[in-house]
């Protein structure tokens, strides 16, 4: 559920501002793009937070791509899979015994 929220704030953040690195008084959320792109949000209380939210989805799909050249970067993608997996397996598991 966090992750569709998490890609709905995503798709919202790209129709609903302007590309590129805005001001320094600018208060919102915007999307950058240096080498990869991702969601930076300034100006509000919380920030930090909504941009770790809409960045998690690009977290996802880039750490294991970068995670044969860093070992932050697999123990970073070792921690966001690790969730999404553990429920797929008990889901089937369930399955089985219901069947």
């Amino acid at each position: 559920m966090v992750l569709v929220i998490a890609v709905v704030l995503g798709i919202t953040i790209v129709l609903a501002t302007e590309y590129g690195l805005q001001g320094e008084d600018y208060s919102g959320c915007y999307v950058y793009d240096a080498m990869l792109v991702g969601f930076e949000c300034t100006g509000f209380p919380g920030a930090s937070v909504v941009s770790l939210l809409a960045n998690l989805p690009l977290l996802m799909l880039f750490s294991p791509l970068f995670m044969m050249f860093n070992l932050k970067s697999a123990l970073v993608a070792v921690s966001l899979w690790a969730f999404p997996i553990m429920f797929v397996v008990s889901s089937n598991k369930v399955k089985k015994l219901n069947a």
